[in-house]
């Protein structure tokens, strides 16, 4: 039964994040929760990656990582760069300008996080999370 209450909390938080996030800035709510900021920030956290490797990460259509990938490259927020052994090959990776936007974003997220805990618990709240993330980590996901 504890399970059940553990998932339901999850499910909860994640529900109040969305209304509070809309509560304080609507534009940044839908940026938290677009599928362009979660590539950006998959492709902020591996540095280096390809649209397979988005594709298996984020679960989502290779047609849809193109697309989405090609507004980023055309805000310059990530790169494209072909393979030099096999042209079929692209690695995308970010930008000086989307590492701006990325820490400017989180920032932001931050700003409205610390109205709510110190900077104690926020550093906690961030090692259960990473705690919870890698237990949940699949297929070295």
């Amino acid at each position: 039964m504890e399970n059940l209450n553990f998932f339901y909390e999850l499910f909860t938080i994640n529900n109040r994040l969305s209304k509070l996030l809309m509560s304080e800035d609507k534009k940044l709510a839908k940026q938290f929760y677009s599928l362009q900021n979660k590539i950006l920030f998959t492709i902020y956290q591996n540095k280096v990656i390809s649209p397979s490797s988005l594709v298996r990460e984020l679960k989502i259509a290779k047609s849809n990582i193109a697309k989405f990938c090609r507004v980023l490259v055309d805000k310059n927020l990530i790169t494209d760069k072909v393979d030099k052994n096999d042209h079929r090959i692209i690695y995308y990776n970010i930008t000086s300008k989307g590492e701006k936007y990325i820490l400017n974003f989180t920032e932001k997220i931050n700003k409205i996080f610390s109205k709510f805990f110190d900077d104690n618990q926020l550093d906690e709240i961030s090692k259960l999370t990473n705690k919870i993330l890698n237990i949940l980590m699949i297929d070295g996901e």
